[in-house]
């Protein structure tokens, strides 16, 4: 269970990304610590689950990656199904809530994104937490649940060209148009 999987080679600097799910450990945590007092999975950065990682071609971690000597690229993330770059590097990774709140995140290098705290979209207060992590740039109260994401760029569907086009579990496509710093969403249809 949650064990995301999803990879993507990010062209603009030729690493592969690979998401990992939670493994469903934070079900027993309800926040950022179990009844133990231990850090959820997806909160402790010495943990892979709950993580998409960031690493060369030849498997060996990047110099630059925002921990030392760790694959970690960002945490605080449950289960993600897709991952797509678009041409100047900025990515997106579809993300399942629990039960509601299915999530467009934009990829920010180093970023908690607060799994296994609850959370909405920037637009909307968030009563039920107040950490400091990365709002979704899109959520969904109802459950899509998002899958594959992939960037488009070709020339054959004209209004599509330069979104991420994403699938879902109930088979509908939804396309993304986010800004040119990659953090915004800016269209979805």
């Amino acid at each position: 269970y949650h064990t995301g999987g999803a990879l993507a080679f990010n062209k603009f600097d030729d690493k592969l990304y690979v998401t990992v799910g939670d493994a469903t450990q934070n079900v027993q945590c309800g926040n950022l610590t179990n009844s133990t007092g231990e850090i959820c999975p997806s909160q402790d950065r010495t943990s892979l689950l709950g993580k998409v990682l960031r690493i060369n071609r030849d498997g060996s971690i990047p110099d630059d990656n925002p921990f030392p000597n760790s694959p970690v690229y960002t945490y605080g993330h449950r289960n993600m199904f897709g991952i797509a770059f678009d041409d100047h590097g900025h990515g997106i990774v579809t993300e399942s809530g629990e039960h509601f709140y299915d999530e467009i995140n934009s990829q920010i290098k180093g970023a908690n994104y607060g799994w296994s705290t609850l959370q909405q979209a920037d637009t909307a207060p968030n009563p039920l937490s107040t950490d400091p992590s990365i709002k979704p740039m899109r959520s969904y109260y109802i459950s899509l649940p998002p899958t594959q994401t992939t960037y488009y760029n070709g020339d054959k569907f004209p209004e599509l060209k330069g979104e991420f086009i994403v699938g879902s579990f109930r088979g509908n496509l939804y396309a993304y148009k986010i800004s040119e710093d990659g953090k915004k969403l800016l269209e979805e249809i």
